[in-house]
């Protein structure tokens, strides 16, 4: 599924496909024991909370087309998941605010 708007309120963690793919993506990290894809560190599955608990990240962001299949997905941990999103987060908000510096043709000596 390609990345859609969808209206305010609603949230797409609580997408059908989602769901049923992250379920599978966990299932499949678990029996594998794999660690996180971004910082090579172990994840660990049973924990509820922390900066090892088990994410499941997107290898192409949302906001840039990617969807939720599950060729798209990852085994992240807590603390590279969060900060990947929050990198996203700065990137977009900086995007907006750049202003081009016009710089003389030549430059001025004193």
């Amino acid at each position: 599924m390609a990345f859609t708007n969808r209206p305010p309120g609603t949230n797409w963690s609580h997408d059908p496909e989602y769901k049923r793919n992250r379920k599978t993506r966990r299932a499949q990290a678990q029996d594998a024991n794999e660690p996180c894809v971004r910082c090579g560190g172990a994840i660990d599955y049973a924990a509820k909370e922390g900066p090892a608990m088990w994410h499941c990240g997107h290898i192409t962001d949302r906001a840039r087309g990617g969807g939720h299949d599950l060729a798209n997905m990852q085994s992240e941990c807590g603390q590279c998941s969060v900060t990947s999103g929050a990198r996203l987060g700065a990137e977009r908000r900086w995007a907006g605010n750049r202003k081009t510096i016009q710089r003389p043709a030549t430059a001025s000596r004193w």
